[in-house]
């Protein structure tokens, strides 16, 4: 075949197999889905306006108890649940992707060590807990310090959300709880890596 006429066979033979019944090319969704997961994205969306405006609390609130509701273990209304656990896996990265970016330094060298003193006893005393109470059911040491790791690292994405709705965030408070969530994840990354 000559060169000049590859890219006419190229674009020949990918609109052959686009229009095959049995195409194995790429991920095909139907219009029932699509629909569905602006549906169920919308029900997420008016489930935190309902809790922020109706009940007081936090958008997040709201949302995560619709996506419970909607979720694979109840209504089983998600299309493709484990494209909105990667969604979701994607989001958290961003998430703490914002956090490094909202991180005020001039805050944060105000409040440094107080946030260093929180995230160290605050990942010191569950790890401790964790630990003894594996300890004391008769786990041999790895599994009890594995065990009180379960209990130390914070909830980032939950902690810059409610700051964020608060309007919490650039305050010396809230940099101070970003300041120890951060820390304290970094303790618990480094403490499972040993492990």
């Amino acid at each position: 075949m000559p060169i000049s006429l590859l890219p006419v066979y190229a674009i020949s033979t990918l609109a052959s197999r686009l229009l095959s019944e049995d195409s194995s090319l790429g991920v095909h969704i139907t219009f029932e889905d699509l629909f569905y997961a602006f549906v169920f994205l919308f029900a997420i969306w008016f489930g935190g306006l309902l809790a922020n405006k109706v009940l007081q609390m936090p958008n997040l609130v709201g949302e995560i108890v619709t996506g419970m509701l909607l979720g694979p273990p109840l209504a089983d209304f998600a299309p493709l649940p484990e494209s909105w656990v990667l969604f979701g896996e994607i989001g958290l990265v961003l998430l703490v992707l914002e956090a490094g970016i909202d991180v005020d330094l001039d805050m944060l060298k105000i409040v440094g060590t107080s946030g260093v003193t929180i995230a160290a006893v605050g990942s010191v005393l569950p790890i401790g807990i964790g630990a003894g109470l594996a300890f004391a059911m008769g786990y041999d040491a790895r599994s009890a310090v594995t065990a009180g790791m379960c209990f130390c690292p914070t909830s980032l994405g939950i902690a810059l959300s409610t700051l964020s709705d608060g309007k919490m965030l650039n305050t010396p408070i809230g940099q101070l709880i970003v300041s120890a969530a951060v820390v304290d994840d970094i303790i618990a990354l480094v403490i499972l890596s040993i492990l």
